[in-house]
């Protein structure tokens, strides 16, 4: 069999407990406007080292790129300065207590000028081409910043001595500020649900890197899979998380007075899932208001933001590379020989106009017909795939405004809403008889392994808007087609042995580093893909192949 081109599709009040301190003094937080001072640790239960001992983050070793050797001092240790009635023993250790103050103010004035800033990344993209006009010229957003961060190269026009970044962020964070932003996000991802909310209201800064939303994503998975529970999303992810608290305190609290909780449950008889939660939100629930803070300067923050909210430029879709063939031209011998054979995607329309999927599938009919069914969604970027009803799933796209989204990518929907398959299976074969299984030119080899034994090979995919696969090629080398039932999908084509930008697999293709999101690699390698693309001298065997497939096109991919 041929190998597979590698592809690309888009789609266009906290309950508040103390910190642990069973561990370490880890926390200090210098006391100034809007700060308050807090001693904690930070311990993530799962994560152990050798022997079984917990994992512990230390606090931050200063760099070697101080002029002397005293830069190897450790912020943030507590020592116990030996008292003596000398007075040259007195003058010395004030010595040595100026000189660590010193150190500290240096290293907040230089990761002042590094915390946040991406000295690596390269610039936004500006066209899709040489061709573009100048009005394609400009990266616009779909929304602001929830909570007010900017580039930060920003800080160089901030003016207003009150929300200073030496205020904001410095003060805010105490010997924590030699961490760079990054770093400041591994280490709040250690952080139970309670105490990243005590964190976030400790200061200004903290606020904001304590809202970041992939960080109450990981923990409503986390919390999720341990409980072996589907995901009932509403609105955003923080108040996901602190909406299942909620219910979990009222029903404690319940149980505790004698009242007996009563669970209604619309599971259909011999079907497995979970019923609908229940719409009613618990009296002690709040939803969060994001509160926009001057004075942070961050592009960790910004970009993490921007790679969700850039405007798509029409430019930017406007190339259309791929063969479109009508059904009714389309014989089994032409897409046997033209495309099949030859490796080469083709979009073929007018085939499904009567399809029942086509004209039956959109969200309440979908919800109606899996009540009770859970289906399994994940990302690039979310540590652990998550369950979801429909109706669930739905709401979430709804609210969706992360990096990656959850991709819904259910494999079993076969077994467990069989009736679906009504909807497309029969009229497949009707219509478009050399893609069915049993073709008369037998191309399906995997049938000879029998239903049981045979690779997965029918998937119901469902996804907010940018959310899609990355670059990658089907593990098991096979053709496949696809077909949008409702909205568009984009796809990116490179031909076999031809890595796209950014994608750089190892000699044996186990492991691929590549870009965590669509939204970055587009950020990131867009311009370096249209040269590619649009330059005469690219060969054609190796120019990339666009397209974009709208509401029952069907897409062949080799």
């Amino acid at each position: 069999m041929t190998s597979s081109y590698r592809s690309t599709a888009v789609r266009v009040g906290i309950p508040i407990c103390k910190f642990r301190t069973d561990i370490l003094d880890l926390l200090y937080f210098s006391r100034s406007t809007l700060d308050l001072g807090l001693i904690g640790s930070f311990r993530r239960p799962s994560t152990t080292l050798g022997c079984g001992r917990p994992f512990i983050l230390p606090l931050i070793s200063l760099q070697p790129t101080m002029p002397d050797a005293t830069a190897t001092a450790t912020i943030g240790k507590k020592r116990s300065l030996t008292k003596s009635g000398d007075a040259s023993s007195r003058k010395k250790n004030k010595a040595l207590q100026r000189r660590r103050r010193e150190i500290e103010r240096e290293a907040a004035a230089r990761t002042l000028n590094a915390n946040g800033r991406c000295p690596d990344l390269p610039p936004l993209p500006t066209s899709s081409s040489s061709s573009s006009s100048s009005s394609d010229a400009s990266l616009g957003t779909l929304f602001g910043h929830p909570y007010g961060a900017l580039p930060h190269g920003n800080l160089l026009a901030h003016s207003d001595p009150t929300t200073s970044p030496g205020l904001v962020r410095s003060a805010g964070l105490g010997v924590l500020r030699c961490l760079n932003d990054e770093q400041m996000l591994t280490l709040l991802s250690f952080l139970t649900g309670a105490d990243l909310g005590r964190w976030a209201q400790s200061s200004r800064f903290a606020y904001v890197a304590g809202h970041h939303d992939e960080l109450w994503r990981d923990l409503t998975l986390r919390s999720a899979d341990a409980e072996k529970r589907s995901i009932d999303f509403h609105s955003k992810w923080r108040d996901t998380y602190v909406l299942h608290a909620c219910r979990f305190i009222e029903k404690t609290r319940q149980v505790s007075s004698g009242r007996e909780v009563e669970e209604k449950s619309s599971k259909e008889d011999g079907e497995k899932g979970e019923a609908e939660p229940s719409p009613d939100l618990p009296q002690l629930f709040r939803p969060h208001k994001p509160i926009k803070v001057a004075g942070i300067y961050s592009d960790t923050f910004y970009r993490s933001w921007l790679c969700r909210s850039f405007e798509l430029n029409p430019s930017w879709l406007s190339t259309e590379t791929i063969d479109r063939v009508d059904a009714s031209n389309m014989s089994s011998e032409r897409f046997v020989n033209d495309y099949e054979a030859a490796n080469k995607p083709v979009i073929i329309y007018n085939a499904t106009n009567k399809w029942p999927a086509i004209q039956k599938w959109n969200r309440q009919y979908l919800i109606d017909q899996t009540q009770g069914i859970t289906f399994r969604a994940t990302s690039g970027a979310a540590p652990l795939p998550s369950s979801f009803t429909m109706s669930s799933y739905a709401k979430y796209c709804d609210g969706a405004a992360e990096e990656a989204p959850l991709y819904l990518f259910d494999r079993t929907f076969t077994q467990t809403v069989p009736r679906l398959l009504d909807d497309f299976v029969p009229s497949l074969k009707q219509t478009l008889p050399y893609l069915s299984p049993d073709a008369p030119h037998g191309h399906d080899l995997f049938s000879l392994l029998g239903e049981g034994r045979r690779p997965d090979y029918r998937w119901i995919i469902v996804g907010p808007k940018r959310s899609g696969s990355s670059f990658h090629i089907d593990p098991n080398c096979t053709h496949a087609w696809n077909i949008p039932v409702v909205g568009r999908k984009r796809w990116i084509f490179y031909p076999p042995g031809v890595n796209p930008p950014g994608v750089y697999p190892s000699a044996n293709g186990d492991d691929v580093t590549m870009p965590i999101s669509i939204g970055e690699w587009f950020l990131t390698y867009w311009d370096e893909h249209c040269r590619r693309r649009d330059s005469p001298t690219t060969p054609p065997e190796v120019r990339p192949l666009e397209c974009t497939v709208s509401s029952g096109e069907i897409l062949f991919v080799p």
